[in-house]
C-alpha cells in the first residue's frame, strides 16, 4: 500500500515534514496579513496631516512590520528543522518575507520624503538603506535560484 503525501513531486517528505509544510503555509498566510497591514499603514500615513511616528504605537507597529517578516524569512532559510523541506518549496515563502521587509523599509523612504524632505541626510540615508536591502534581495534571489537549479539536475544524464 502506497503512502499518500501532500506533494506528489516530493515522495521523500515524511509526516513530520508535511507538518512543517503546513506551518510554512501558515507563515505565508501571516505574511499576507502583514502585507495588508503595511498597505493600510501607507494609506493612512499618506493621508495624515501630521507624521504618524509621533506615537509609540505607530513606531512599534512599524518595527514589527519590519522585523517579523525578516526574522521569519531567516528562520525558514537557515534553521535545520526547516531545511528538511526542499528549497524549491521554501523559496516562495523566503522571498515573500524578505520582500515584505523591503516594502516596509521603502515606506520609511516615502515618509522621509513627505515629512522631512528638508533633511537631506535623512533622505539620502533611507534611500541608500532601501537600495542596499533591494540589492541584497536580488543577490539572494540569484543565489537561491542557482541552488534550486543545481539541486534539480540529474546526477547521471
Amino acid at each position: 500500500m502506497k503512502q499518500e503525501t501532500m506533494f506528489p513531486d516530493y515522495p521523500e517528505l515524511s509526516e513530520k515534514s508535511g507538518a512543517s509544510v503546513a506551518s510554512l503555509q501558515k507563515i505565508q498566510h501571516g505574511l499576507l496579513v502583514g502585507l495588508g497591514a503595511i498597505f493600510t499603514y501607507i494609506i493612512l500615513s499618506v493621508g495624515a496631516v501630521e507624521p504618524p511616528f509621533d506615537s509609540f504605537a505607530a513606531i512599534f507597529l512599524w518595527w514589527m512590520l519590519l522585523l517579523a517578516p525578516i526574522i521569519a524569512g531567516l528562520v525558514v532559510l537557515k534553521f535545520p528543522s526547516w531545511q528538511k523541506i526542499p528549497l524549491a518549496l521554501r523559496k516562495e515563502c523566503i522571498f515573500q518575507s524578505f520582500g515584505l521587509g523591503l516594502l516596509t523599509l521603502s515606506t520609511t523612504f516615502l515618509f522621509t520624503l513627505k515629512w522631512n524632505w528638508f533633511m537631506v541626510d535623512a533622505v539620502v540615508a533611507t534611500a541608500f538603506l532601501t537600495l542596499g536591502y533591494g540589492i541584497f534581495l536580488i543577490w539572494l534571489h540569484f543565489r537561491l535560484s542557482r541552488q534550486v537549479e543545481y539541486d534539480a539536475g540529474d546526477l547521471f544524464p
